[in-house]
């Protein structure tokens, strides 16, 4: 079948449901359709060229010439000129592409010319094809994306450490040690609070050794230095199967990194603010990450950890700010721009683990929590609260009542507290 045989004759249009999705059949000639994309560009000081971040592409333009004609094309127009007004998206058959929905009106000129054209009405329109109003992403997808962000902010942001450090004097070199076993204390400092680091701690120590040994050679080799700083991030963050308490921890870290700001504002206090932001950005990546770690059983809990991954990322940011903003005074080429390259890579993997939180947390059940009045035994509990019984499990070669094993997790019982609660004593359950 030729082109010309697949060509229709006429393109349709069909309204928005508000306007009661009515079609209109016109004439076509032609009309070019464009694809953008969203790409981010950031410029700082003493970079040659732009760093561009590919964002994805933006909706397909359309700019859609049509013609009725006929007897009765003046009252056809009339009628498509009020439906442009209706809300919500058209779609079309084209002559050419077939279907095409979620079609969103621009702009529109009517060429109401019937000396010049009395036998048609010509329409320019333009359009913008849309998300469906329903686009729905899977659990699996959410968590490759933040997974993809992540890695990308951890990459992005050891590029930049090597262009922000300057070790073209001793003194700078020596700022650039100072500041890198500064952040390496405070790491250590904050380990002991982490799950698990027992099982890679032989790998910890050697990034450690590592580091070390980077930081003798002058100058340094500033990729193997962003590298060792990654492993040993990354390594932590394998460790890790709690989700509240690894989010918790890697702020921890984050906060502790401004001990290694100085206020210098020459090339110094630059290295240092490099090393700061190089090891926030880490952590960033590895909460990020911790999101979609276990341990969150409530919709609270998934919304309450949501609401803590937007009030840090907004904390460092304003933070680094003031830091960027006292270097405003000095020569260019030592001025420090905070996430000069990573800031789309910063943002991105913090809301994308954001939506999973709040995505997941519709399928998590909801906490009730109260405190009993009288002395209560937990299987009590158990059945009265989640409705009777629950099915014979086995746990460690041990039957017993799911109902009953829910609530003694759930309160983190032991001992006695398997038998007997005392009154005043508060109880958790999860419905």
């Amino acid at each position: 079948m030729a082109i010309q045989d697949r060509i229709r004759p006429e393109i349709t249009l069909v309204s928005p449901q508000s306007d009661g999705e009515l079609k209109y059949s016109a004439k076509w000639i032609g009309n070019p359709i464009t694809k953008e994309k969203k790409l981010g560009r950031f410029d700082s000081p003493k970079i040659k060229g732009t760093r561009v971040q590919d964002l994805e592409v933006r909706g397909d333009l359309y700019q859609l010439t049509i013609f009725f004609d006929g007897e009765d094309h003046d009252e056809d127009s009339a009628d498509f000129w009020k439906s442009l007004d209706a809300k919500g998206s058209w779609s079309i058959i084209h002559p050419i592409n077939g279907v095409i929905e979620n079609l969103y009106l621009s702009r529109a000129v009517w060429e109401n010319e019937p000396v010049r054209s009395v036998g048609f009405t010509t329409f320019n329109t333009n359009w913008i094809q849309g998300l469906p109003d329903a686009t729905t992403v899977s659990i699996i997808e959410l968590e490759n994306n933040v997974t993809a962000d992540a890695d990308d902010l951890s990459d992005i942001s050891a590029e930049q450490l090597t262009s922000n450090i300057i070790t073209d004097t001793f003194e700078q070199f020596n700022a650039l040690v100072s500041a890198a076993n500064k952040a390496v204390a405070e790491i250590k400092s904050k380990l002991r609070a982490f799950e698990n680091l027992q099982i890679i701690n032989p790998r910890l120590e050697a990034l450690f050794r590592g580091i070390t040994s980077t930081l003798e050679s002058f100058p340094p080799d500033i990729s193997a230095l962003a590298a060792q700083f990654t492993g040993l991030f990354e390594a932590i963050g394998l460790a890790q199967n709690s989700a509240i308490g690894a989010v918790d921890n890697f702020i921890g870290i984050i906060a502790a990194q401004t001990g290694v700001l100085t206020d210098n504002v020459g090339p110094e206090g630059r290295n240092a603010a490099a090393v700061a932001e190089f090891n926030a950005a880490l952590a960033s990546a590895e909460i990020a990450k911790a999101a979609l770690l276990p341990g969150i059983e409530s919709r609270e809990q998934a919304v309450g950890l949501a609401s803590t991954l937007n009030s840090y990322l907004n904390s460092i940011i304003t933070r680094f700010d003031e830091v960027g903003a006292g270097f405003n005074n000095t020569p260019i080429e030592y001025q420090y721009v905070p996430f000069s390259l990573g800031f789309g890579s910063l943002i991105r993997s913090n809301r994308r683990a954001i939506q999973y939180l709040l995505s997941t947390a519709l399928s998590l059940k909801t906490e009730r929590v109260f405190t009993i009045k009288v002395p209560r035994a937990p299987l009590e509990i158990a059945w009265t609260e989640l409705d009777g019984p629950g099915e014979i499990i086995e746990e460690d070669g041990i039957k017993i009542d799911k109902n009953f094993s829910d609530v003694c997790n759930w309160n983190d019982l032991h001992g006695n507290d398997l038998i007997w609660l005392p009154a005043g004593r508060e109880v958790s359950i999860f419905i």
